[in-house]
């Protein structure tokens, strides 16, 4: 991965052999052929029968892709994920009560009316649900908050993703993100701030 991400091998070009590989890196063949398999799978690479191995034509987009896949697959994730939007989020709500201006919740208004909109159709709404969380922060006016939840969003569409299936579960999200969005639009710093910390530990 870390040949790919310095441009040594861009994307579409085609990889060393196996025993390039081994000798370039010093390592044994199962090694490389377990990298391979690995890289495969995660998207970062594509093997063509009889014609080589190569780096994703995506470009850099795959590589970050590849690299939220593979920390999706690991167990801690969703703790890890909990975990940094607890202590994140609350305080965007709050800033976002204090510094909001009607075309600021306006914009956060339209993500929800579509979402509301997806939900009632019965169509996947995760999508919609994450973006929330962008639009959210964009009201802080902090660049920082914004990039830190956007640098998030692919984790919080995988995550929603799997929960959307649950009954019932985007119904209650959605009453929850509007209810933030209500306490945002009053300026209820406070009561936003508490919101987003109970919807996010429910």
């Amino acid at each position: 991965v870390g040949l790919v991400e310095t441009g040594q091998y861009e994307p579409g070009a085609r990889l060393p052999s196996e025993r390039e590989l081994m000798e370039a890196l010093n390592i044994g063949r199962s090694t490389v052929r377990e990298a391979v398999q690995r890289l495969t799978t995660i998207g970062l690479v594509e093997v063509r029968p009889g014609v080589g191995t190569f780096v994703s034509e995506a470009g850099p987009r795959a590589i970050l892709d590849s690299s939220l896949r593979a920390l999706l697959s690991t167990d801690e994730v969703t703790t890890d994920l909990m975990e940094a939007r607890t202590i994140i989020e609350p305080h965007i709500a709050m800033l976002a009560a204090q510094r909001a201006t009607e075309e600021d919740v306006a914009r956060v208004q339209d993500v929800l009316d579509a979402t509301r909109q997806a939900v009632e159709q019965g169509k996947p709404a995760f999508e919609y649900s994450a973006r929330y969380h962008e639009v959210l922060a964009e009201c802080t006016h902090n660049a920082v908050l914004v990039r830190f939840m956007g640098s998030i969003m692919d984790l919080l569409v995988e995550r929603g993703r799997e929960v959307d299936a649950v009954e019932g579960y985007s119904s209650r999200e959605l009453e929850e993100h509007q209810s933030i969005v209500d306490l945002v639009a009053s300026g209820d710093a406070e009561g936003a701030s508490a919101a987003v910390r109970e919807h996010i530990e429910w």
